[in-house]
Order: structure tokens, then C-alpha cells, then sequence
């Protein structure tokens, strides 16, 4: 049952859902323009400065890691809650 549902789920991530964007927008109008818009100009604008301070983008992704290991013993560690129905104490 879970094969089956894996091989449908991908047939419709891979085959359904791109002719079903296909489908919904429309090409258009008019001449397409080639210059970047201003969400990739931003975007290429970060990456640039990213790359130029990159002690400081090496800097700060470590702190975040180390942080996030810091932070781990804070998380909970169940993954399931506790049973709380007298009928599964029984067992």
C-alpha cells in the first residue's frame, strides 16, 4: 500500500502537476524582457557581498551551528506523545 501510494504520489509530482501548470498560465503578450527583475538583482546584490565578506559569511554560518548544537538539548526529545487512555497501560 505504501509502494503504491510512493509510485501515484510521484506520478502526480512528475506527470500531473507540469501539464497542470501547462495548462493554467498563459504564455505572454508582447515582447519578453531578457533584463533581470528586481527580486534577481537584489538577490545577485547579497550573493555579490556574501562573497566578498567571506570570513564573515564562514563566520556566521559557524556561530549558527554551533548555536543550533547548543540550543539541541532544549528541543524535546518524544517524538510521539505519552499514551494517555488507561487501555494502553494494560499492555
Amino acid at each position: 500500500m505504501v509502494g503504491l501510494t510512493l509510485v501515484l504520489s510521484w506520478l502526480v509530482a512528475v506527470l500531473f502537476a507540469p501539464l497542470l501548470g501547462v495548462w493554467m498560465l498563459k504564455k505572454p503578450e508582447g515582447p519578453v524582457s531578457t533584463e533581470p527583475g528586481r527580486l534577481m538583482r537584489g538577490f545577485r546584490a547579497l550573493l555579490v557581498a556574501a562573497m566578498r565578506a567571506r570570513w564573515l559569511t564562514i563566520g556566521l554560518t559557524l556561530a549558527a551551528f554551533v548555536a543550533a548544537i547548543l540550543a539541541s538539548p532544549l528541543v524535546p526529545r518524544q517524538f510521539f506523545p505519552p499514551p494517555t487512555a488507561p487501555s494502553c497501560w494494560s499492555m
